[in-house]
């Protein structure tokens, strides 16, 4: 299990670290998290250099963890965090890239919350329908810059929210909040049975040496 953003496994794109947080994360998941970022960033920097740019100035990590949304920003960190483990994915076949775009425009979308944070505009309850509204503006900008194969990534993708529905949107923070609380709750369970485990076992260990 992965609870820290920072570790020897864990990759560095262009300054960027790829890392996990989440408790419920398999090794295989977390390998599966880390490649589609890899490929995220690199369709970032292919087709739109100048988001990808924003990108590498602003973030530092790119985490798979549960958040109320499906992608969140955290200034302390610098950190996109994404919640990877919602999805089902499809590995190889032609929906592949789908999810690979689909990761992208969030890290764009991020990527513009750091930009903004570091030029002191703050997100506040009274501002934050404005803040996202740049941030919707840039990954809907990004899609603009993708190729239309396998799929017209603008007509999946494209975010026409009004500004009435960001912020209806936005008044439903609280009961996706909860829901994440839930799963926080779910997933510190897991870790602390895995402590117990470690525990036992260490415990067994040790008593096992000093018996005769």
């Amino acid at each position: 299990m992965r609870m820290a953003y920072s570790g020897s496994t864990a990759p560095v794109i262009d300054g960027i670290q790829i890392s996990d947080s989440a408790a419920d994360t398999s090794d295989e998941q977390a390998e599966r998290f880390q490649a589609y970022m890899r490929e995220a960033l690199a369709l970032i920097k292919t087709f739109d250099p100048l988001r990808y740019r924003r990108t590498v100035r602003h973030l530092r990590f790119i985490v798979n963890g549960p958040c109320a949304s499906s992608a969140r920003y955290e200034h302390e960190l610098k950190a996109c965090r994404i919640d990877f483990n919602r999805y089902l994915l499809e590995d190889e076949g032609t929906i592949h890239p789908w999810y690979v775009v689909s990761f992208a425009k969030s890290i764009v979308h991020e990527a513009t919350h750091a930009c903004l944070m570091s030029r002191f505009i703050p997100y506040t309850y009274q501002n934050r329908v404005r803040v996202e509204r740049v941030c919707v503006d840039q990954q809907n900008l990004f899609l603009t810059k993708l190729p239309k194969e396998p799929y017209d990534y603008v007509a999946e993708f494209h975010n026409g929210m009004t500004d009435a529905e960001i912020k209806e949107f936005l008044e439903g923070d609280v009961e996706r909040a909860a829901e994440m609380r839930l799963r926080l709750k779910k997933q510190l369970a897991i870790l602390w049975s895995g402590i117990k485990e470690d525990m036992t076992e260490i415990w067994s260990d040790l008593w096992s040496k000093k018996r005769p």
